[in-house]
């Protein structure tokens, strides 16, 4: 992960302002905010306590949610500020499930985003 891909307090304060894309999937629920040209992706995942209940689960759900959106974000350029939202079918998902709807989510916000400036 890049020093600054991650998304501060201030930035999550600035969001409860903005209306952003949204898309759902089975795993999570995904947020986008528009950021200004030339800035770099940044992106969140977000698992609270009633998705998962001990903390080491929290974090391997955050780890794997990681993981994959590294690996997106690497293959292409978005310009914005995603924010991941767990859902409780999360808890037991392998990588590959986590990986693949995350996939699910970025092709359905690029429709979305086609969608929008047309």
């Amino acid at each position: 992960m890049a020093p600054r891909a991650k998304i501060t307090r201030s930035d999550f304060a600035q969001f409860a302002q903005e209306k952003g894309l949204r898309a759902h999937s089975t795993l999570f629920s995904l947020t986008a905010y528009p950021r200004k040209a030339g800035k770099a992706a940044t992106f969140a995942c977000v698992v609270s306590k009633s998705v998962a209940k001990m903390a080491h689960d929290r974090n391997r759900i955050r780890r794997l949610c990681r993981e994959s959106v590294n690996r997106r974000l690497k293959e292409e350029s978005f310009p914005y500020s995603f924010v991941f939202r767990a859902k409780k079918e999360s808890k037991d998902a392998t990588f590959k499930q986590v990986d693949a709807d995350i996939q699910f989510l970025f092709k359905k916000l690029s429709a979305q985003r086609s969608i929008s400036t047309q």
